[in-house]
């Protein structure tokens, strides 16, 4: 769905915005934190976008 396009690009932008600010990027061990999870995020939601895109069955109805 779009929603969760919107959410990635709203997860990005912020990801970037925390990079930008100098005071922030000074403390590492946060930084190093930030990166860490927002690259596991993105590893997440991409592992479930493409087992779902690969488990897509068209045309396949089953019995009840």
């Amino acid at each position: 769905m779009w929603i969760h396009r919107l959410n990635l690009v709203a997860a990005l932008l912020a990801f970037l915005h925390i990079l930008l600010i100098p005071y922030i990027r000074s403390i590492v061990p946060f930084i190093v934190l930030v990166i860490l999870y927002t690259v596991i995020a993105f590893v997440a939601y991409g592992y479930y976008a493409y087992n779902k895109y690969l488990n897509v069955q068209v045309g396949i109805f089953k019995k009840m």
